[in-house]
């Protein structure tokens, strides 16, 4: 690894492999800087909280931002979405079309509409789950 940094630097060193040398510049090089900045952002964080609070066992507690997590993520795939979520939003041209539970939000008349795609909304046999497919004619 060190040579590989050497010979980008142009202070000698070899140059590796093109495979090794593609993951560790495309894929560890670019996690490493992540790390290092989110790390230095929480850091100053953490010293600015501590300064503006003079409290230097100052934590996100003290304003309470730390009871409210929470992950947001984008899925297409509904089963998914529904296996897994505890809260789903249906979005319809940029507006939410519904937001709830997926089985209160997944309905076959919402999600056709929606997605301008006949579907057929049933319960998961073993785990009670919504399942969300295509309707397929007889």
């Amino acid at each position: 690894m060190l040579a590989s940094v050497q010979h980008r630097l142009g202070l000698g060193g070899g140059a590796l492999d093109r495979v090794p040398d593609s993951v560790l510049w495309n894929v560890r090089f670019p996690r490493i800087v992540l790390a290092l900045l989110v790390g230095a952002s929480l850091g100053c964080a953490g010293a600015l909280m501590q300064g503006v609070f003079g409290n230097p066992h100052a934590e996100p507690g003290v304003i309470g931002v730390s009871s409210g997590a929470a992950v947001v993520v984008v899925l297409h795939d509904l089963a998914l979405a529904a296996a897994y979520a505890h809260r789903v939003a249906i979005l319809r041209a940029g507006r939410v079309a519904a937001d709830g539970p997926p089985g209160v939000v997944f309905t076959e008349e919402l999600l056709s509409d929606v997605y301008d795609q006949q579907v057929e909304v049933f319960p998961h046999p073993r785990t009670g789950a919504v399942v969300v497919t295509p309707h397929r004619p007889a």
